[in-house]
Formats: C-alpha cells, sequence, structure tokens
C-alpha cells in the first residue's frame, strides 16, 4: 500500500484553509492534511507527536500568537530542511520577508495565488517537488 503523504497547513484565515484543501483534494495524491488555524496548535501538535513527521508544511507568516517565522524556528529545532521542507504560503511580495523566510530555513516561498485554479497549480508543483523525498 502507498505511503499516504502528510501536509500541515497552518493558516489563521478560515477562507485561506478552505481553498487549500481544495487545491490538494485535486492533486490526486494519497495524503493526509492536517490544518491548524494557528501556531500555537502546529507548535502543540509537532510537540506532542515527534514521531508523525510531516512530508511537507505550509506556513503562513502573519498569524496571531505565533506567526510563521516563529513556527519555522521551532520546526527547524526539531527538523532539517531536508527531513521536512518548509513553504512558507504567505500573501506578502515583501522581500525582507522572503529573506528573513530562508534566514530561518525556509525551503520554499509561496505568494497566495488569487484564484483557484492558480492555487491548485502551485500546490500540484509543491507536492510533485517533495514527494518523492518523502
Amino acid at each position: 500500500m502507498e505511503k499516504k503523504f502528510t501536509i500541515i497547513l497552518t493558516d489563521d484565515d478560515e477562507d485561506d484553509r478552505d481553498f487549500f484543501r481544495m487545491a490538494v483534494d485535486s492533486s490526486h495524491t494519497n495524503y493526509n492534511l492536517l490544518l491548524f488555524q494557528d501556531g500555537v496548535a502546529l507548535k502543540n501538535y509537532l510537540s506532542a507527536n515527534p514521531p508523525v513527521k510531516p512530508d511537507v508544511i505550509f506556513l503562513d507568516i502573519n498569524m496571531p500568537l505565533l506567526n510563521g517565522f516563529q513556527c519555522l524556528e521551532f520546526i527547524r529545532e526539531i527538523y532539517n530542511p531536508d527531513e521536512v521542507p518548509v513553504v512558507m504560503y504567505t500573501t506578502s511580495r515583501n522581500q525582507a520577508d522572503r529573506e528573513e523566510s530562508a534566514r530561518l530555513g525556509a525551503n520554499q516561498y509561496l505568494v497566495k495565488p488569487n484564484d483557484i485554479k492558480d492555487l491548485k497549480i502551485a500546490v500540484q508543483q509543491v507536492i510533485e517537488k517533495y514527494k518523492f523525498s518523502a
């Protein structure tokens, strides 16, 4: 039986989580999708279940409680970039955010597409990129 590809999205915007779920559903990948509405929930999950290693994590930058950068720092304390890729998934086109993401160990930076079709393509590309290293 094929191993399920585990994808985590942490994003405080419910609509963005719903769009993301639709995009992953269209990927035709055998997956587990875990959705968290804030960084604290993600941190609690990763702290309580270290053996359940995700295959890729998508992080929004602008979230209450723990922002995406703080989450990324925590993730990199547990997993190196080769073990668990992290994609910063944000509306920010700010170069400083891109640089901070890279400095903290993000594997990729993805500006949220405005269109569901573009989102499906972008998510599919990320899944394909990391699926075979899982």
